[in-house]
């Protein structure tokens, strides 16, 4: 799902308290190192992993999820507090 371009994947996320799959909420606590380096992502440096293997629209795609990810954490840590969102 990291590399599709489709609006169900690039207009809200799929794994967040209302989209949750399963009976877990899988990220109701995130390391903080994970955290800055989500935020960190740029085309540049999935480029750079990725090489040719993914097309510019599939790595604008997540970098449009990231977008999201980084909203949904920093909504979550003005509700809650950091310290209930992320570790170290």
């Amino acid at each position: 799902r990291s590399f599709r371009t489709s609006k169900k994947f690039t207009k809200k996320l799929i794994y967040d308290e209302k989209y949750k799959e399963g009976p877990t909420f899988i990220m109701k606590e995130l390391p903080r190192a994970l955290y800055e380096k989500i935020k960190s992502l740029n085309a540049e440096v999935i480029k750079n992993a990725v090489g040719e293997y993914l097309t510019d629209k599939e790595i604008e795609a997540m970098l449009v999820r990231k977008d999201l990810i980084v909203k949904w954490i920093e909504d979550r840590i003005k509700k809650m507090g950091e310290d209930k969102v992320l570790y170290d």
